[in-house]
């Protein structure tokens, strides 16, 4: 398999990781979804989806960073 596709797990991990560790910042979380009216029919369940979100975009990651650096040596191979 291309180093391309580990990179690009990589890339999305990161960012995944960064927009999910935001969003955990509830309380903003829920004054958004407030003002676009659905804030008290989600608000119960953010956490759940959070963590669970946090998790996978961490494990995404942690997966690509193995697989290019035990694949290619390392970043800076082509």
């Amino acid at each position: 398999m291309n180093n391309k596709y580990g990179r690009i797990g990589l890339v999305v991990g990161v960012i995944g990781t960064f927009i999910t560790m935001v969003c955990c910042a509830t309380p903003i979380l829920i004054i958004v979804l407030s003002s676009i009216g659905i804030g008290s029919a989600v608000t119960g369940y953010l956490d759940y989806v959070l963590v669970t979100m946090i998790i996978f975009f961490l494990g995404l990651t942690y997966f690509s960073y193995e697989k290019i650096s035990k694949k290619s040596g390392g970043f800076n191979d082509e």
